[in-house]
């Protein structure tokens, strides 16, 4: 019999539906594929990531090895031919890795060591990684506070890399300084940036560093001058002030780098190894811009905790018998002979070096 018109206006629709989209079981068929490829990509793309983490962990391990090449370079740790341990944060309070450490893999700091030996039969240093040595703190004096601590102490809480966790920037402390009188010093910074681990990079404002609060005398920088280490001011401080510290502060003083910027005679920077040393511009403003070591060091944490830039320099103001005093910098004018910056009682500004000036000192 023919179909009635209901069953073929039905049959049309049906039609017409097969023709214009999927069916369910299509579409259960397209979802089960994407599935089944997203079971098979996804395990590779997971791989493909940890392999790279994987890769960025080695490099970082590569870089702890090599600072601890370089800090075994730089303080002569002898050949010993049984394994010795450099803990991380040794490595680090002494500015031969930034802090923290994160390891890719985990989003967690790094610890641990770097256990070194000298192979006898290569000739040469081994360094090896290990994240599982365990952090044996040395038997340390308790500390009271920055300003009843011995110098001896705070010596050995830095030398731990501990100092972080027992000081903060900004505490002072009563020093004598022999014929000047008594003077208030400060902690002046105490962080160690990656900029720090720059071969060419001025460790005067990297790690721990301690300021003269105030103006400890006046002083000629002295003509003719072209640079921090050919002035007279150089000798003045790394021999007569240096002399005037007492024994006990003079022993945990260390030899610091210190890179200074040049005059007209030449167009290089100049390098030193000094006890103690004037400031640069940038380690108070942290950027002023016609100071040829700014690209060399940074600001002192201090002054950055406290805001001072060249138009907020109320905090780097300094007095000397209790009045508001000039006081030198290390950094010559690269335009003119002779010309010193220093900070005055208002703003920074050059002075000739034959002027008689404050002068305050910092010290690793």
């Amino acid at each position: 019999m023919g179909k009635s018109e209901n069953e073929r206006v039905h049959s049309k629709n049906e039609g017409r539906l097969l023709n214009n989209g999927f069916t369910l079981i299509e579409l259960l068929g397209v979802l089960i594929i994407l599935v089944v490829i997203a079971l098979i990509t996804f395990p590779i793309i997971d791989n493909a990531i940890k392999n790279s983490r994987e890769k960025s962990l080695e490099r970082t391990i590569d870089s702890i090895e090599e600072a601890a090449h370089r800090y075994s370079i730089e303080n002569d740790l002898g050949y010993p031919t049984e394994k010795q341990a450099l803990y991380l944060s040794e490595i680090q309070s002494k500015g031969f890795l930034e802090t923290p450490i994160i390891n890719p893999v985990t989003n967690e700091e790094l610890s641990g060591c770097v256990w070194y030996y000298w192979e006898t039969n290569y000739n040469q240093y081994i360094f090896e990684y290990d994240s599982e040595c365990v952090i044996v703190k040395p038997n340390l004096p308790e500390s009271i506070s920055f300003a009843e601590d011995s110098w001896e102490t705070i010596a050995a809480i830095v030398n731990a890399g501990l100092a972080a966790e027992t000081y903060n920037v900004g505490d002072t402390k009563e020093v004598e300084v022999s014929g000047y009188g008594t003077f208030t010093v400060r902690i002046a910074n105490m962080s160690t940036p990656t900029e720090c681990l720059s071969s060419d990079f001025s460790q005067t404002a990297c790690g721990f560093v301690i300021e003269f609060v105030d103006i400890i005398t006046t002083h000629e920088m002295g003509l003719p001058a072209l640079s921090w280490p050919e002035s007279e001011m150089y000798d003045f401080v790394n021999n007569n002030i240096y002399s005037a510290l007492s024994t006990d502060l003079k022993s945990v003083i260390i030899d610091t780098k210190v890179v200074s910027s040049h005059g007209t005679e030449t167009t290089t920077n100049y390098t030193s190894t000094d006890k103690l040393y004037l400031l640069a511009t940038k380690e108070i403003w942290e950027k002023y811009g016609y100071d040829t070591s700014d690209n060399y060091t940074r600001q002192l944490d201090y002054y950055n905790n406290i805001g001072v830039t060249p138009d907020n320099y109320v905090g780097a103001i300094k007095t000397y018998n209790g009045s508001n005093t000039i006081w030198w910098l290390r950094s010559a004018l690269p335009e003119d002979s002779g010309q010193f910056y220093n900070v005055n009682t208002f703003d920074y500004w050059n002075n000739n070096a034959n002027n008689t000036n404050g002068v305050v000192l910092d010290f690793c």
